[in-house]
């Protein structure tokens, strides 16, 4: 994926990406983020053991609550943020480079009903692809 490449030829130590509109109530998904972890691995290193050593009943979304709690407070400063929809309300964020195929999104699973119908906002899409990238 092109987003990824991108991000790893930066200096950013986070990844985090964002194509769907349910994912705007989540500041990182898990599956859709990665970190370099030769980069600043004392704060990575503790972040995680604070993940290992919280007390939490493995609830469904339990990942996103612990990684908004202890991960995206070193992240938000040192990432790069791909974003199709949620661009003004999960800053900083910037465009996918490139546009989805077929209506599916990164955390798509294979179930028919699932592929993406709907539009992003223009401000979410690529300065040069406002009027052509309805479906970012």
């Amino acid at each position: 994926m092109e987003a990824v490449r991108e991000w790893l030829a930066g200096d950013r130590t986070f990844h985090v990406m964002r194509d769907h509109p349910y994912h705007c109530n989540y500041a990182i998904l898990g599956g859709m983020w990665g970190v370099k972890v030769n980069q600043d691995r004392p704060a990575i290193v503790s972040a995680f053991q604070s993940i290992f050593a919280a007390n939490h009943l493995h609830n469904y979304n339990d990942d996103q609550i612990m990684l908004k709690k202890y991960v995206w407070p070193i992240a938000v400063e040192n990432m790069v943020a791909h974003d199709s929809y949620c661009c003004e309300s999960c800053p900083p964020s910037q465009p996918f480079p490139t546009q989805r195929k077929g209506g599916l999104f990164v955390g798509w699973r294979a179930v028919p009903s699932e592929k993406l119908q709907f539009p992003c906002p223009s401000q979410c899409r690529p300065v040069n692809r406002t009027s052509d990238w309805i479906f970012c």
